[in-house]
């Protein structure tokens, strides 16, 4: 949800406006109180970006003002952006794991067959319940038997 700070009734206003029809003038003049309303509602929001990129708050400054910075985040995003691709890619064409669970309507198909099969046994849902308490009780003891570090004592001189 976008955080409103007034501009949704502007919105609301220019979308009746719009719907209830009209002239052409009748639309230019909705659209222009849209504008004035928005100027009037969200200045001062814009007056607080000004004066945060003007102090140099906030990562903005940062990406404006340090080449170096700028460049390296830069690289990170393409760098970044070629990963996605590739994931998308390999998912599009069904490679992998989660590739196939996606391009191949079977495997899906046969999971539920299987929990529908679970679910209808009172055998395999005590089995698979007992299983799932044994690994809770299983982690929680490991977790019980791990020792917590002691701040250590200031050594008197």
């Amino acid at each position: 949800m976008w955080p409103d700070d007034g501009w949704v009734a502007c919105c609301v206003e220019h979308d009746i406006a719009y719907w209830c029809g009209g002239s052409a003038d009748d639309r230019w003049r909705a659209d222009n109180e849209l504008l004035l309303c928005i100027r009037d509602c969200c200045s001062g929001n814009l007056a607080r970006v000004t004066e945060n990129l003007e102090k140099g708050n906030g990562a903005l400054p940062i990406l404006l003002h340090d080449e170096e910075f700028g460049r390296a985040f830069t690289g990170n995003l393409r760098s970044f952006a070629k990963s996605l691709d590739s994931i998308g890619k390999k998912l599009d064409d069904g490679t992998g794991t989660a590739g196939k669970l996606i391009n191949d309507p079977s495997l899906f198909d046969a999971a539920n067959r299987l929990a529908v099969g679970v679910n209808e046994s009172a055998l395999l849902r005590w089995l698979i319940k007992d299983r799932q308490k044994a690994g809770i009780q299983k982690e929680y003891d490991e977790y019980t038997r791990t020792p917590t570090p002691t701040p250590h004592a200031s050594v008197a001189k």
